[in-house]
């Protein structure tokens, strides 16, 4: 869903929040409170709406349910697909690549028909989730490390994925959706080798091209100064870019080190990747997510 306001100099610049997990954490009972109201309970994000979050990601599986958020400044960006290391297509599915994009086509559009009827309008739509090696496996699955000629072989069933993906899109605007901002999403956001190659091969299959998405969004979930290449390669592409996953380190172990596990440097370490991301020539460094948060 896509509820969204926006003014002032950051007018374009999204500052995100991945809530995805808050549902299921509520009907546990979690609850939120807000330290700067006297610890409060509050829903959730209007704590974070309170302090600047003016997007919210929810990654959503094939089958959905929507609910629009209540507070107007608030967007969504739901994604469809798990994560590189589960990216299994639904038992149910068909298992033939036609059917399985016919299929995934319908899909993408109804999710985003029924978004629309929750009554949320949404501006940003990622198809697919960290898809560096493909989604909907075992038939969308790929391998980036091969020569350059098998590579584009490789990615044919993705492009043709992502393609039906897209066309999804083009089917809920017939339906009366707003046109959303389609976003790709690949993991790795500091790889600028990965980058280079997974995005040229993509598009070198014939099945996929630039036109089929409007947004670059990479992780930043390690130090901000290595998400520099994914810059540089989203204005290569002249896309806009997205910076996406940067987290707290939940566990004590990150490619370097040298980050201390403390609020004042983590929220130093988060000024940080905005300041990078806004530096991207032309604006087309486009907003930060921050992933689950609560």
């Amino acid at each position: 869903s896509d509820h969204q306001h926006r003014d002032g100099k950051d007018a374009t610049f999204y500052k995100g929040l991945d809530l995805s997990s808050v549902a299921t954490l509520e009907e546990r009972g979690v609850v939120y409170k807000d330290t700067q109201r006297n610890n409060r309970t509050r829903p959730v994000e209007d704590i974070l709406g309170d302090g600047g979050m003016d997007t919210v990601r929810l990654r959503c599986d094939h089958a959905i349910v929507a609910t629009p958020n209540s507070r107007p400044q608030t967007t969504t960006s739901p994604t469809t697909g798990p994560t590189p290391g589960h990216n299994n297509a639904p038992l149910a599915w068909p298992t033939d690549l036609a059917g399985l994009s016919s299929t995934l086509r319908a899909c993408v559009k109804d999710t985003l028909v029924a978004f629309a009827k929750g009554g949320a309008d949404l501006s940003l739509v990622s198809l697919g989730d960290e898809i560096r090696n493909g989604m909907l496996w075992p038939l969308g699955r790929v391998d980036v490390d091969l020569a350059p000629a098998a590579r584009v072989a490789n990615l044919s069933n993705l492009a043709t994925l992502y393609a039906s993906a897209r066309g999804g899109v083009d089917d809920a605007l017939q339906a009366g959706f707003r046109r959303p901002q389609a976003t790709i999403h690949i993991d790795n956001g500091w790889d600028e080798t990965l980058q280079e190659a997974w995005f040229g091969a993509l598009t070198a299959t014939g099945r996929a091209s630039r036109r089929d998405w409007d947004r670059d969004a990479a992780e930043a979930a390690d130090v901000a100064e290595r998400h520099r290449c994914h810059i540089r390669q989203a204005g290569a592409r002249r896309r806009d870019g997205l910076a996406r996953h940067l987290r707290w380190p939940y566990v004590p172990v990150l490619s370097d080190t040298s980050v201390p596990i403390s609020p004042a440097v983590q929220i130093k370490r988060v000024h940080d990747v905005v300041r990078i991301v806004k530096a991207v020539p032309n604006g087309l460094g486009q907003g930060v997510n921050y992933w689950k948060p609560a």
